[in-house]
């Protein structure tokens, strides 16, 4: 029978082992993202939209909203990711 002190190794594992799981996987969408966008370039699919977004992207307003963008996509996530590992820890 294990106690109270196992499943807590167990959760703080299972924490670890999702953590590492995430990481792997965001390595793996980068490279796997990487590859095409190398050799199949923006201008093929959006000639006309190139300039624009890179003014965009390069200017204040864009880099603010940008980073509100992330702000609010970290926001949106974070309930879940909280309750989620709240879960894991408490079992």
């Amino acid at each position: 029978m294990a106690g109270p002190r196992s499943r807590q190794s167990r959760a703080g594992q299972a924490v670890l082992v999702f953590a590492a799981l995430a990481a792997v996987q965001g390595a793996f969408l980068a490279a796997f993202a990487g590859r095409p966008s190398r050799s199949l370039p923006l201008t093929f699919a959006f000639p006309r939209l190139l300039p624009w977004f890179l003014g965009v992207r390069a200017s204040r307003g864009g880099v603010v909203t940008g980073r509100v963008l992330l702000v609010v996509a970290v926001l949106a996530a974070l309930p879940a990711f909280v309750a989620s590992v709240v879960s894991i820890v408490t079992r």
